[in-house]
């Protein structure tokens, strides 16, 4: 029986996960190159922080082996993209991610992840009692990909009927922190167009409910899920 693969542990989200050629005239897109999360994390590691192939072996949790063979991948990836002209879409991957220690708070017998102080200049405000909370993702008042929101339009419903509402900057942290942040302001529900799944895996895990829809702007998409309902 194989033994199990070991999950890389990743502690810098892609800020943006498309990259690509530009072209004037807007022809026809060359077939994209899939870059995995933990390849893009050795570049980080590597070429970006400038650590040894030990150092990020220590850091993801792998064997050094491991992380050259990844990272071999990785630069092959980006140079078959510029060679070729093809865009780079990062996605997928064997890992795990882990919260960096600038997010760590330690409290009394346990250490939790928590936010870089940027998060904390966001305050949603408190649910009311009995309420549904719900977010949408946005870009320039917009339904936009949940991981990449500039903003979030924040709507407390009682029943089906829209009892607060308001626009809310989203905080300056990675992606993968937005489930616990929203979390902590009590959302029940996040909207938007489009999600990764290792995302949408940090929403169930905190147990907020995803909506995708096909609506430009959040009202539309309000109705949507109510009609989905």
């Amino acid at each position: 029986m194989p033994r199990p693969k070991k999950r890389r542990r990743v502690s810098g989200v892609p800020p943006h996960r498309q990259f690509g050629p530009h072209r004037k005239n807007k022809e026809a897109v060359a077939e994209a190159i899939f870059l995995s999360v933990d390849e893009y994390e050795t570049l980080r590691l590597i070429d970006y922080q400038r650590k040894t192939q030990k150092e990020a072996s220590e850091i993801m949790g792998v064997s050094r082996t491991t992380v050259q063979a990844i990272y071999d991948k990785a630069r092959m990836n980006v140079t078959t993209s510029l060679v070729e002209g093809k865009n780079i879409v990062i996605d997928g991957g064997d890992y795990v991610y882990e919260a960096p220690k600038a997010y760590r708070v330690k409290t009394p017998g346990k250490t939790k992840h928590d936010y870089a102080s940027e998060s904390e200049t966001v305050d949603i405000g408190k649910k009311p009692h009995g309420a549904t909370r719900i977010v949408i993702s946005t870009i320039e008042g917009e339904v936009s990909h949940i991981g990449e929101a500039e903003d979030f339009k924040v709507f407390d419903l009682e029943n089906t009927s829209i009892i607060n509402k308001q626009t809310t900057e989203r905080p300056d942290i990675p992606g993968g922190f937005l489930p616990s942040f929203l979390k902590r302001h009590d959302v029940d529900i996040i909207i938007g167009a489009e999600m990764g799944e290792k995302l949408k895996h940090h929403f169930d895990d905190e147990g907020i409910d995803v909506f995708i829809t096909d609506k430009a702007y959040p009202e539309d998409a309000l109705s949507h899920w109510r009609r989905s309902g």
